[in-house]
C-alpha cells in the first residue's frame, strides 16, 4: 500500500469491502501465471505458502463449518428452497478459499523441495482432492452439530485432532525421541491432517472414516425425509472421491510434507515407511 498513490489505495479499499473474494481470485490468477512462467521469488513463495495455509486453517475452515451449521439450522427444518443461493454460495466460497490456501501451500512447498512445479494436471488434482476432503469433513462436523449439539460436534472434532496428535507423539516416543521436543510442529501438522491430506494413506483413510462416523450419527437422528438421506450421502461420497484423487499425486504431498515430517522424526526412513503405508 505504501507504494500506491491515493487513487489506487481508494480503489483497493473499495475492492476489499465490496468484493471480498477479489484478492483470492487475484492470488489464484497470479498462482497460475507464476506456474506457467516460472518467474517467482523463492522467499516470497515460502512466506505466501505459509500465510495462505494459516489463513485456511484458522479462518476459512472454521468459517465454513459455522456457515454450513447455520445453513442446516435455518433451512433444513423449513419449507424453503434447499439450494438457496446466498448460503450455498457463502459456504462454497469459504470452502474454495480454504482449499485454495492449502493447495497453494502444497504446490509451493513441493517447488521448494524440487525447484520445479508439478504438472498442471497434478496441481488440479491436488486442488480438487483438497476441496472434496476438506468440504466433506466440514459438512460432516456441521451435520453432527445440527443433529445433536454444537458442543458435541466440537468435542468430536477435538477428539479426532487429539488422536492424530497422540499418534505422532507415540511415534516420537517409539523411536526413543523426546516427546517434549517439537510439540508445536506436531500440533500444527495434526491440524493439517485433521482437515486435509496425510502422507500416510492408512492414516488418511482412518481419519476419513472418523468423519464419516459423524454422518452416521446424524442419519440415526434424522432419517425420515429424502433430503436428510441426501445430506448423509453427500459428505461421504465427496470424501471418497477426494481419497481417490489423492492416489495419482501422492508424490506431491510426500515432497511438500517432507520438511514437516523430518522436523518431527529426523530420519529418512520415516518418509519411506509412510509411502509404504
Amino acid at each position: 500500500m505504501k507504494t500506491m498513490n491515493n487513487k489506487t489505495k481508494a480503489v483497493e479499499i473499495v475492492k476489499c469491502f465490496f468484493i471480498p473474494e477479489y484478492h483470492v481470485l487475484l492470488a489464484l490468477y497470479r498462482h497460475i501465471e507464476s506456474t506457467v512462467s516460472g518467474s517467482v521469488s523463492v522467499n516470497a513463495v515460502e512466506w505466501a505458502a505459509f500465510t495462505r495455509l494459516l489463513q485456511a486453517m484458522v479462518e476459512a475452515i472454521p468459517q465454513a463449518i459455522i456457515q454450513s451449521y447455520f445453513f442446516f439450522v435455518d433451512f433444513m427444518p423449513k419449507d424453503t428452497e434447499f439450494a438457496s443461493s446466498i448460503p450455498v454460495a457463502s459456504m462454497c466460497l469459504s470452502m474454495f478459499n480454504a482449499a485454495f490456501g492449502y493447495t497453494f501451500f502444497v504446490v509451493y512447498k513441493y517447488y521448494d523441495q524440487m525447484r520445479e512445479y508439478p504438472p498442471f494436471w497434478q496441481c488440479l488434482l491436488v486442488a480438487l482432492a483438497s476441496l472434496f476432503i476438506l468440504g466433506g469433513r466440514t459438512i460432516s462436523v456441521s451435520l453432527m452439530g445440527y443433529a445433536y449439539m454444537p458442543w458435541l460436534a466440537f468435542l468430536c472434532l477435538v477428539i479426532i485432532y487429539l488422536l492424530l496428535f497422540v499418534s505422532w507423539t507415540y511415534r516420537v516416543w517409539k523411536r526413543d525421541g523426546d516427546p517434549q521436543k517439537n510439540i508445536m510442529i506436531r500440533a500444527a501438522y495434526s491440524i493439517i491432517e485433521t482437515f486435509a491430506v496425510t502422507v500416510s494413506l492408512k492414516k488418511m483413510v482412518l481419519t476419513s472414516l472418523c468423519f464419516m462416523g459423524l454422518c452416521v450419527a446424524y442419519v440415526i437422528q434424522n432419517n425420515n425425509e429424502l433430503v436428510m438421506w441426501i445430506m448423509f450421502c453427500v459428505p461421504i461420497v465427496v470424501q471418497i472421491l477426494g481419497l481417490i484423487l489423492v492416489l495419482p499425486c501422492r508424490y506431491i504431498y510426500e515432497q511438500a510434507y517432507k520438511v514437516l515430517v523430518l522436523s518431527i522424526l529426523p530420519s529418512k526412513q520415516v518418509i519411506d515407511e509412510d509411502i509404504e503405508n
